[in-house]
């Protein structure tokens, strides 16, 4: 799985769960890890230093064992 946005035209899909995610012209999507203590992690998407997409950080270990 990729770890990147991957383009569609005109937009980015979010590679975790699957959102169009529309970016400003000109922009580049960048994807981090926010993480805080007693909280799930999340990916971070942002363009041009802001935040523009989040969601939750899927574990396919921790799913699989279900």
């Amino acid at each position: 799985m990729s770890t990147h946005p991957h383009a569609l035209p005109g937009a980015y899909v979010c590679p975790q769960c699957g959102a169009r995610i529309d970016v400003p012209p000109g922009e580049a999507p960048k994807v981090g890890i926010k993480a805080s203590s007693g909280t799930p992690n999340v990916w971070v998407v942002t363009a041009g230093r802001i935040e523009i997409h989040r969601c939750d950080i899927r574990n396919p270990r921790r799913n699989s064992a279900r």
